[in-house]
C-alpha cells in the first residue's frame, strides 16, 4: 500500500522496520500533517489523507440520488 500511495522511496525505507514502527510511521503518514511529520510533498500528503480502502469511498448526493432513481 505504501508503495501505490507515497512511493518507493518511502516504502523502501521502511521495508526491514518492525512492524509496530511501520504502523507508527503509516499512522503519522496518514494523519492530515503529512507533510510536516514525514516530509511529504503537498501532493502526496493530500493522497495520504484523503484515502479510503476500495469500497468505502463517498458519494456525491447527486450521484446517490441518479443510482438511488435508475
Amino acid at each position: 500500500m505504501a508503495h501505490k500511495l507515497v512511493g518507493d522511496d518511502y516504502a523502501e525505507e521502511r521495508s526491514r522496520e518492525r512492524k509496530g514502527d511501520i504502523a507508527a510511521a503509516m499512522e503519522r503518514a496518514f494523519a492530515e500533517q503529512a507533510a510536516a511529520t514525514e516530509g511529504f510533498n503537498a501532493a502526496g500528503a493530500t493522497k495520504t489523507a484523503s484515502w479510503l480502502p476500495d469500497g468505502m469511498a463517498f458519494y456525491d448526493v447527486e450521484d446517490a440520488l441518479v443510482t438511488s432513481n435508475a
